[in-house]
């Protein structure tokens, strides 16, 4: 039995609606037809597009932090856990 959600998944606009060179929404970072269905989708459609929206966003933090300081080989350690495969990057 599926649990009952007590309170709506509410929409993650910030009302900064611009698009990224990718298609994203600078504000909410939700494509385009993530932002035209949400009002139809379901509650674990929405919850999963929440966390493609985190995983999105910690991209964007990690792109950003690179950008701005040369990172440390703990860094390129933690990145390679986080965003990549990391049997395909493993050293034998």
């Amino acid at each position: 039995m599926e649990q009952q959600e007590l309170f709506e998944i509410a929409s993650p606009c910030i009302q900064v609606c611009e698009l990224d060179k990718q298609g994203y929404c600078k504000g909410c970072l939700r494509n385009r037809t993530e932002r035209d269905l949400w009002l139809m989708m379901n509650d674990s459609q929405k919850r999963q597009v929440l966390k493609l929206l985190t995983i999105r966003r910690l991209k964007r933090l990690r792109a950003e932090r690179l950008a701005h300081q040369t990172p440390t080989a703990q860094d390129d350690e933690l990145n390679l856990t986080l965003f990549e495969d990391n049997e395909s990057n493993v050293d034998d």
